[in-house]
C-alpha cells in the first residue's frame, strides 16, 4: 500500500492515522458492496497520489461496527461518504 493511503479498521487507527496526521486526509466511508464506493477509489487516489504528500486518503469501511460509529458521529448518510479532516 502506497504511503499515503491508509486502511482504518480501528478506533485507534483512526485517532492515530487520521486525527493525528500532519497533513489533511481524505475519508471514504466505504463498504464492500458498494459499488460507486469502488468506482470512486481510482479517482480518488489519483487525485492524492499527485498531491506530493500533502494528503493522505483514508478507508473507513462502515461495516466495521466501531467504524460505523465514526461514521454516524459525522452524520455520514449514504455510501460513499467523504470528509476531510484536518488537524
Amino acid at each position: 500500500m502506497q504511503d499515503y493511503k491508509l486502511t482504518i479498521k480501528t478506533q485507534d487507527d483512526w485517532k492515530n492515522q487520521v486525527l493525528a496526521s500532519q497533513v489533511p486526509v481524505i475519508v471514504q466511508f466505504t463498504a464492500s458492496w458498494c459499488g460507486p464506493c469502488q468506482k470512486q477509489k481510482p479517482i480518488l487516489e489519483k487525485f492524492v497520489s499527485e498531491s506530493a504528500g500533502k494528503l493522505k486518503l483514508a478507508y473507513a469501511d462502515v461495516d466495521i461496527p466501531d467504524l460505523g460509529d465514526i461514521a454516524d458521529d459525522f452524520k455520514i448518510q449514504s455510501l460513499p461518504g467523504l470528509m476531510e479532516q484536518v488537524s
